[in-house]
This record gives C-alpha cells, sequence and structure tokens, in this order.
C-alpha cells in the first residue's frame, strides 16, 4: 500500500496554532445558581435530617417524662390517699385519747375518794382494834373516838363504859350497850368503805 499523497500534503488554509485566540470565559450563571440551590437542598435536607433525629429524640424523652410524670402522679395519689387515712387515724387516736384522760381523771378521782373512805374506815378500824384486840384502856380508846368526830360513836362508847354492873341482870344491859357501840362501830367501817 501506497502513503496516501492527501495526508503527506500540509494543510493550506488552517491557520498556525499560535494563532488561536482563546475565547473569553463566560460565566454560566445558570450553573453558579443550580450549584447554589443544589447546596442549599442539601443544607436543608440536613437541617430537616438533624431535626427529624432530635424531635424523635425529644418524643422519646417526652414519652419518658411522660412515664415518670403518671408514675409520680399515681403515687402523689396513694400518699394523698395514705396521709388521709393516717388523719383520720390519728383524729381517732385523739379522740380515743381525750376519752381516756377523761377516764383516768375520773378514775384517779375516784381512787381520790376511795383513799379518803378507806383512810376514814382505818381510823373507826383502828378504833375497833383498841377496843377489842389491843385492849387499849378506856382513855386511850375515848381519844381515838374523839379524833373521829363522831358524837353518836363517843356517847354509845361512854354509855358502856361508864354502865356499873351491881347484878348479873344489869350484864345483860351492858352487853347490850356494848353491842350497840360495836353494830355502830362496824357499821360506820362499812359506810365509809362504800
Amino acid at each position: 500500500m501506497q502513503p496516501d499523497s492527501s495526508l503527506s500534503q500540509e494543510p493550506q488554509n488552517v491557520p498556525p496554532v499560535a494563532e488561536l485566540k482563546k475565547s473569553p470565559m463566560k460565566i454560566n450563571f445558570l450553573a453558579i445558581i443550580l450549584a447554589i440551590v443544589l447546596l442549599i437542598l442539601a443544607g436543608v435536607g440536613y437541617w430537616g435530617f438533624t431535626l427529624n433525629t432530635s424531635l424523635k429524640a425529644t418524643q422519646g424523652t417526652l414519652t419518658t417524662l411522660q412515664g415518670k410524670y403518671d408514675s409520680l402522679t399515681s403515687e402523689k395519689n396513694t400518699l394523698a390517699s395514705n396521709l388521709d387515712t393516717i388523719t383520720a387515724e390519728l383524729e381517732a387516736t385523739k379522740a380515743e385519747l381525750e376519752k381516756t384522760k377523761t377516764d383516768l381523771s375520773k378514775a384517779e378521782q375516784k381512787a381520790a375518794s376511795l383513799r379518803a373512805s378507806m383512810d376514814k374506815a382505818m381510823d373507826w378500824l383502828n378504833v375497833a382494834i383498841a377496843v377489842e384486840v389491843d385492849g387499849e384502856n378506856d382513855k386511850s380508846v375515848m381519844e381515838k373516838i374523839n379524833t373521829l368526830g363522831d358524837s353518836k360513836l363517843a356517847s354509845l362508847y361512854k354509855a358502856s363504859t361508864d354502865f356499873e354492873i351491881k347484878s348479873s341482870n344489869d350484864i345483860d344491859k351492858w352487853l347490850e350497850l356494848f353491842n350497840d357501840f360495836e353494830r355502830y362501830l362496824f357499821n360506820g367501817i362499812v359506810d365509809r368503805l362504800k
């Protein structure tokens, strides 16, 4: 094959390479606007994604806090109910305590009254012991009777001690006087213990 002769010839109307002029660069505003819009959309998309992630986290926190709030509300209601119950029990206890104080005061008054009655009965019993057990002399017994302040008891005792026995018939009379004294004395003891 033979070399093509048309290729070996130099081109005739082709401008030299150095003569090519660069055309001034045209700014493509459409491409710049499109790039800016794409950047804005990418930023808005990222921002939306970030907000969505934050929203989901906030909703999870809200759900957790709502559960805790409901739990605390339930606990508060339980505590309020317990407080009401305890308050009612406290009021009942206070009322019972007041009743107990009143009962105690009455019992103390009764005890004081009983103690005073027992002391009086003991004074009367001391007279009986002096006469019946110890056999004290008439003067000593009369002093004890006088401390009681009972004139009938004093007169019954004086009548039985002043009585003179002159005959056997007088013994019955004396026994009757002494029995009247003893009956009055022992009835006095019993009356003070009532």
